[in-house]
Parts: C-alpha cells; structure tokens; sequence
C-alpha cells in the first residue's frame, strides 16, 4: 500500500458542463512531507442541501464500477480517490464513508438512496431525445 501512495496519481474528472480538469497528486514528496502539486481547483459543489452525500453516492458507485486506477493503470485506493475528490471540488470528504454507511443505515428506502441515479438517467434521456 505504502508503494501505491508513493506513486503520482491522476484523476480526470468532468464536470456536468463538460469541462475537464487533471489533478495529479504526490502524496510523498522526497523530503517525505505530503503536498499536492496542484493549484486550487475552481469546481465547487452547490451548498444545497443533500448535494453532498449524493455526489458520495454517485462518486463511490464510479469507483466500485472499476472506472477508477492510479497514473499506472493499478487499483487506486477509496482513501486516495476521496481525498483526490476532496481537492478537485474543495469539499471535506474525509467521512466519506461513515455519510454513506449512515444514510443506508436510516430507515430511508432504496429509493431515496438511488433517487440521484434515477434523476441522471432522467437528465441524460432528456438531452439524447432533445436532439
């Protein structure tokens, strides 16, 4: 694990408006001090509320998709994604994980938790048919 954090990782993300931008991350440096060699990025999630755990939602989904590697093509770990996210749309998902098992654990159904799927799925027809 230690080698694969040593290893410059690279993420494209697209933004909904069909921007991309690269963040490349170099958790250790050669003094063995953690910097990100990037400038801060200019994506922000809206503040609405539920804005967040959706994008947890739809984020953890890419990544179990297996669309996710590091600058190598190898398996990059959910810890270096959410922290590479958390830099690339200025947003703290440190507790990623306990947002998500929390919101499964409450007694909303399964439909509130895919109602963000449903509703990009929806978005998407509506472009494809709007052509």
């Amino acid at each position: 694990m230690e080698e694969n954090r040593q290893q410059n990782i690279g993420i494209l993300i697209g933004s909904l408006n069909g921007n991309v931008m690269s963040q490349h991350i170099n958790p250790t440096t050669q003094n063995g001090n953690e910097e990100a060699e990037t400038a801060a990025s200019p994506i922000h999630l809206s503040k609405n509320v539920g804005v967040k755990l959706d994008f947890i939602r739809v984020m953890y989904a890419w990544y179990e998709c297996g669309k996710i590697t590091d600058a190598n093509g190898g398996k990059l770990s959910k810890k270096d994604y959410f922290e590479a996210l958390s830099k690339a749309f200025n947003i703290d998902l440190s507790n990623y994980n306990n947002l998500l098992s929390t919101s499964m654990g409450k007694s909303s159904n399964y439909g509130k938790q895919t109602e963000i799927f449903d509703m990009m799925k929806k978005k998407i027809e509506d472009i494809f048919n709007s052509k």
